[in-house]
């Protein structure tokens, strides 16, 4: 429950810009007295502000502010805080600032930022600070609409009225109070999205239908796509099967070709070891024949090399050298022989190889004489035809699998196209089939609504010939206006008559009192002369007064009161005069005081020049004859110096005698110096020394200078005797050169002074001269037009007292004599007889007239009803037959298309099924040909494979391994060549060693033997082990797993074949299927693109928008009838306070109760209403406005706005009452008063009502019986300065 506390104001209209008044606001009453013109009512004004922040009628550009003309300031800065409890109970404050900038020109009003704060629990919470935010916000915390605060609460004086207010005015209020316009938007909102919405369920339908039908064709294009897609995994799971076929075969190729390489080292290994064996063997024999055999073990004969090495240790050193040769030789000699094995081992493979080559040679040869009987070739031209057969069967193979794929492609497309040209056609054929039967249904219906027509165009010609001849009547009648020009010429007459009635009534009656006193009559006449004489002397007087005016050079307005103007100019002149003394008493003591200074400058100089001769006198007597005033300073300076030098000599001199007296006395005594305290060796010199000292302590000198400086002294001392008066001298000889300037200047002045005090002494005269010439001559003018002025205003006066008491009797405001009177009454009598039967013709013309324009109108009316029924009967007619000739051109036009949509429809499925059946037998003699030219392709491609293995192996052999076994056989060659050389030389070595050991024994041969027998047993150990690797490998079982390899490997490659070709062939049928896939698919992706989706969106739009367009009617009704339910429950509520209160205030007899009556009004937005203020007397109803008294009104307005805020003020029980007793007369001012009384005695009890009242009448509250509900009273008043103050009082003051 929301409620006001308090309220500051300042800058306010009248209201201090630099202080703050403050008012509190109790419960129940808070009451504020103050005189017109106070500022009582800016209190409202400022409520109003801080609450809607709308100023107050008539108050833009500023005129709410404080006015700065009167503060003499330019910006003023004023400000209204509101202090309230909100809805919810929580204090608040609310601050609105605005500023009045005074400029040259005009002034600039402005709104500043204000600030709403929260106070909860202590804490403040600043809400907003932006001007148009608090316009918003405020009424919410306060918890009423801003129409109850701008209307009922806080109403302006000014707008007090409004309840009986004209019709629009008091509707428009109405509204805002109930915010009609609010629910009316609401209504019109909730129409307009209605309409749209229907608009969109029309269009969503249509959509729907399309959508379904192209989801059906979507659904079937999709099984359709399932089918192909689940053969197409059956193609792909037999294709896979294929994949695992030919993976076994290649993983089957690959273990054969690993055997292949097992017998091929086999055989290889076997060569080897043959020429490794053979080369053994030659060895062997070679160390038999050269060496003598030795019957021991290998071991015995390393045994006993070894054992025969120790015994030829020493015989072998002196061989080392050649040994060491032999070594080398030997060495290389091993290394030759080992070069020569390999090579041998490399000849034997070489040898295999060639043997090889030979069978190889010989196998081609047949195979070669097998293809050239085979295919009736030269054997030379075998494989070159044979290839070329295999390119060609190639060729053949992919041209037919190219051809058949292509011609497969084609059925298959046609096929695809035919078929979907049948779907189209069948679709189509449905449509017509469709069309056509609803077109028979409407053309049927039509046809009846056809027949029943029975209006004909020549009926409609002829009632329009009719219409027209009265159209025709009708226009001449409205051009004429005869019924137009009869009623304004009786109603200007029922004027005039109304106008000369009452004319005449007051005429009757002013005759009638006149009769009763002809006395007073008869001194009105007089009176009347009088006042006529008067006016005339007046009129001379002011002539008399503008001639001495223009003498004088003066104006007064002779249309104003004289008396003011006069004592103006009087002032002025005054005002003048003064001036004009004054500035020449200012001039007059200026030159006074210019003329005293000049004196006082000149007896100053006097006195100086007396000084000045008196201090020459005294320095010429104290001063020495060689010194003068020039020369003193000089002198005294050089004084100073001398006594100085004077002094320092005596003392310097002082300071020599004592350190000779003490030199003397050390001399004397001790015989020695006083410096250096050496004794003197030399008498002679020690005499002449005293005799020195002796000399110079001589104490004359010393008196001397002592007189020196005393004579210095004194002379010093005389000097400076008259030292202060050279100062003054000097001082007094500056001053009066000062002065002399200053005389000199001050006597200029005074004689420009003098000039000026005569310029003011005569303006001084004329001033004085105006003031005598406006007293001697102009106020006796004036006095003699006031004197004739106030004589005409007691006449006046007289003659309005006697107007006065004749009005007593006379209500008129002219009075005439009774004689014009009787005159006037004969006139306005004869003037109505003759109106009266003027209005009387007039009416019966009118009358003659208009039930004759009311008949042409009727048959008019009649005449346009029977016509537009007839025309559209005939446009209807029209629009059927058109409509059916239509429908049966359409249906003559689809039963043509029906007939040929079935011919083309069978003809398609016809070509479907030959197509079909050409594509079926087709496809199968494709597989049969194709399958045929795979296994010719397959056979020759085995026959040229054996061939280019063997003729690959024979020219391997010829190009790598021939001329590698041609290198081996000469490197053999070079081998043995070197073999033999290093022979030789080894046999010379031996030779040469032979001869060197010839002392030796046969133990070098036996050694020799020994281990040649070693290297024997070596070379048949290694033989033996060549042999057994030999005797164990098995050369047939190879041979025979070649062999074996050869027909595996022709096997294989003819069954990888065979699966290749049945796989290509599927996933040839794998393609096509997915093309025809891929073209559903980009069907389904363009024609029908996510149609499920859509026609579930669009499907789920409609019924959600139907419901909608359910929701919204239910909706609409239901606001609608709570809105008037609400609208009849609170007027019935604001009635019967309104019949309470008035039945309990007005005192008067002649109505017995108000209401505010409503009248429903339709219209195209809906439902509204219309409001009038309306008064009952003994059950009659009559409008109020115009009706009743000014009091009346006012205590109206105030109880209508005292029930609105009962009614619609329950979260703010506030109201404010501005001089609610205006226009009451005293009896209904004490009613109104009780009433208030009652009214605050009810409510007293509720937490938040707050009345408050503001009046001028102190009275007001007595009746009130104010002191029971408040203890004091704010008094609103002026200060000295005219500013507004807000005053607490005791409300006993009132009582007593």
């Amino acid at each position: 429950m929301s409620a006001i506390y308090k309220l500051s104001i300042q800058g306010i209209r009248s209201f201090d810009s630099n202080d703050r008044e403050t008012i509190e606001f109790g419960r129940p009453l808070t009451l504020i007295v103050g005189s017109n013109g106070s500022g009582k009512t800016t209190i409202i004004e400022c409520l109003k502000y801080a609450t809607t922040g709308d100023l107050p009628p008539n108050s833009k550009n500023g005129a709410f502010i404080h006015d700065p003309k009167i503060t003499g300031e330019k910006d003023i800065r004023a400000q209204v805080k509101l202090a309230f409890t909100n809805a919810k109970g929580v204090n608040m404050i609310v601050t609105r600032n605005i500023q009045l900038l005074a400029k040259k020109n005009a002034n600039t009003f402005k709104t500043l930022e204000g600030q709403l704060v929260a106070i909860n629990r202590g804490e403040r919470t600043t809400l907003s600070t932006r001007a148009t935010e608090l316009d918003q916000q405020i009424p919410l915390y306060l918890g009423v609409p801003k129409a109850i605060l701008d209307y009922v609460i806080f109403c302006h004086q000014e707008d007090s009225l409004w309840p009986l207010s004209e019709p629009s005015i008091l509707k428009k209020r109405f509204d805002e109070i109930f915010q009609a316009m609010k629910f009316t938007k609401a209504l019109d909102n909730l129409k307009t999205i209605k309409k749209d919405i229907s608009i969109d369920i029309k269009l969503l339908k249509q959509s729907v239908e399309h959508l379904k039908t192209d989801k059906d064709r979507s659904n079937a294009t999709k099984i359709n796509i399932s089918k192909l897609e689940n053969k197409i995994q059956e193609y792909q799971n037999q294709v896979r099967k294929f994949e695992v076929e030919l993976n076994t075969i290649t993983e089957q190729s690959d273990k054969l070709f690993n055997t292949n390489q097992q017998f091929q080292e086999t055989l290889s290994r076997l060569d080897n070891l043959k020429h490794n064996k053979t080369s053994l063997v030659e060895q062997v024999q070679r160390l038999q024949s050269s060496i003598e055999l030795l019957p021991k073990s290998k071991e015995e004969l390393n045994s006993m090399l070894e054992n025969f090495q120790k015994v030829l240790e020493e015989k072998n050193v002196e061989l080392s050298q050649h040994q060491s040769d032999k070594k080398e030789l030997l060495s290389i000699l091993n290394d030759t022989r080992n070069k020569q094995q390999g090579a041998i081992r490399l000849q034997g493979e070489l040898s295999s190889k060639k043997e090889q080559f030979e069978y190889s040679k010989v196998k081609m040869d047949s195979i070669l004489i097998e293809l050239s009987e085979l295919y009736d070739i030269p054997k030379d031209a075998v494989t070159s035809r044979v290839s070329t057969m295999l390119q060609s069967a190639n060729e053949n193979l992919e041209r037919l699998l190219s051809e058949h794929r292509t011609e497969e492609t084609k059925s298959e497309e046609k096929l695809s196209v035919l078929r979907n040209s049948l779907a189209k056609k069948e679709q189509q054929l449905s449509y017509i089939s469709s069309d056509l039967k609803k077109l028979s249904e409407q053309t049927v219906k039509l046809q009846n609504r056809k027949n029943n027509t029975t209006v004909s165009e020549d009926d409609l010609i002829a009632e329009k010939e009719s219409l027209n001849v009265y159209e025709s009547k009708l226009k001449q009648w409205n051009t004429e206006k005869i019924l137009e020009v009869l009623s304004s010429s009786i109603k200007s007459k029922n004027q005039e008559i109304l106008s000369l009635e009452d004319d005449l009534d007051g005429i009757q009656q002013q005759i009638t009192k006149g009769n009763q006193h002809s006395e007073l009559f008869a001194k009105l006449s007089l009176l009347q002369n009088s006042e006529g004489s008067k006016r005339n002397d007046i009129d001379i007087a002011k002539k008399h007064l503008q001639q001495e005016l223009a003498i004088l050079g003066l104006s007064m307005s002779s249309e104003e009161n004289l008396l003011p103007q006069f004592n103006s100019i009087l002032e002025k002149g005054r005002i003048d005069q003064n001036k004009s003394k004054n500035s020449c008493d200012l001039a007059t003591k200026q030159f006074l005081q210019a003329e005293n200074q000049q004196k006082s400058t000149e007896a100053q100089m006097y006195e100086i020049k007396s000084s000045i001769k008196s201090i020459e006198s005294r320095l010429d007597a104290s001063l020495p004859d060689e010194v003068d005033i020039d020369n003193y300073d000089d002198e005294l300076r050089d004084s100073e110096e001398s006594y100085r030098i004077a002094l320092e000599n005596l003392k310097m001199h002082k300071t020599t005698l004592e350190f000779n007296l003490k030199a003397l006395d050390v001399a004397n005594d001790d015989d020695c110096c006083y410096l250096c305290q050496r004794k003197f060796n030399d008498p002679k010199f020690s005499s002449k020394l005293i005799e020195d000292l002796k000399a110079r302590t001589n104490k004359n000198f010393q008196i001397a200078l002592e007189t020196t400086a005393k004579e210095m002294e004194t002379y010093l001392n005389d000097l400076k005797s008259c030292y202060n008066d050279v100062l003054s001298h000097k001082k007094y000889h500056q001053e009066l050169s000062v002065l002399e300037e200053v005389f000199e200047e001050t006597k200029t002045v005074l004689e420009e002074k003098r000039l000026y005090q005569t310029e003011k002494l005569q303006e001084l005269q004329s001033a004085e001269d105006h003031l005598t010439a406006i007293n001697e001559k102009l106020q006796p003018s004036v006095f003699k037009v006031l004197r004739v002025q106030e004589e005409l205003s007691k006449i006046r006066s007289e003659l309005k007292r006697v107007e006065e008491e004749l009005s007593i009797y006379i209500s008129d405001e002219k009075i005439d004599t009774i004689e014009k009177l009787q005159s006037t009454q004969k006139l306005i009598n004869n003037k109505l007889r003759t109106l009266r039967k003027d209005i009387s013709d007039l009416q019966n013309q009118k009358e003659d007239k208009s039930r004759e324009y009311n008949a042409l109108l009727n048959l008019i009316r009649e005449k346009n009803a029977v016509i537009n029924t007839m025309e559209t009967s005939l446009q209807e007619f029209s629009n059927i037959t058109k409509e059916i000739t239509d429908n049966e051109s359409i249906i003559s036009s689809s039963k043509k298309e029906s007939s040929l949509l079935s011919e083309e429809v069978e003809k398609l499925k016809s070509d479907i099924n030959d197509i079909n059946k050409s594509y079926t037998e087709g496809k199968a003699n494709n597989r049969k040909a194709e399958l045929q030219a795979r296994e010719r392709k397959d056979k020759i491609q085995s026959q040229i494979s054996s061939v280019n293995e063997m003729y690959q192996l024979i020219e391997n052999f010829e190009k790598v391994d021939l001329p590698r076994l041609a290198e081996c056989d000469q490197m053999l060659s070079k081998l043995a060549e070197s073999v033999n050389t290093n022979d030789i030389e080894l046999q010379n070595i031996e030779k040469i060693i032979n001869s060197d050991i010839q002392t030796l024994k046969d133990s070098d041969n036996e050694y020799k033997n020994i281990k040649l027998n070693i290297d024997l047993h070596v070379l048949t150990s290694e033989l033996e082990l060549v042999e057994k690797e030999i005797s164990s490998m098995d050369v047939r079982k190879a041979e025979e797993e070649r062999k074996k390899y050869q027909d595996d490997s022709l096997r294989l490659r003819t069954a990888y074949e065979k699966v290749s070709s049945e796989n290509a062939g599927k996933l040839g049928e794998i393609k096509q299927l997915q093309n025809q896939v891929v073209t559903l698919n980009n069907q389904l992706q363009t024609d029908y693109k996510n149609v499920d989706d859509m026609y579930q969106r669009e499907w789920i739009k409609l019924q959600t928008k139907s419901l909608v367009t359910d929701d919204i009617d239910t909706y609409s009704r239901a606001l609608d009838n709570a809105i008037m339910k609400y609208h009849s429950l609170k007027m019935k509520d604001i009635n019967r306070i309104v019949d309470e209160l008035w039945k309990r205030t007005y005192s008067g007899t002649d109505v017995d109760t108000i209401k505010i009556k409503t009248d429903e009004v339709s219209n195209v937005r809906g439902k509204s209403y219309n409001y009038r203020v309306v008064m009952y007397k003994q059950d009659a109803e009559l409008d109020m406005r115009g009706r009743c008294s000014a009091g009346q009104k006012v205590l109206a307005a105030i109880i209508i706005r005292l029930a609105l805020s009962e009614t619609f003020g329950v979260n703010c029980g506030v109201i404010a009452l501005d001089e609610p007793t205006t226009n009451l007369d005293e009896e209904n001012i004490e009613s109104l008063a009780r009433s208030l009384g009652n009214i605050i005695e009810v409510r007293r009890h509720q937490k938040n009502f707050q009345l408050i009242v503001i009046t001028h009448d102190e009275k007001f509250l007595n009746h009130m019986n104010a002191s029971s509900y408040a203890d004091h009273f704010y008094k609103v008043k002026r200060d000295d300065r005219q500013k507004s103050l807000i005053e607490w009082v005791d409300i006993n003051k009132v009582n007593s």
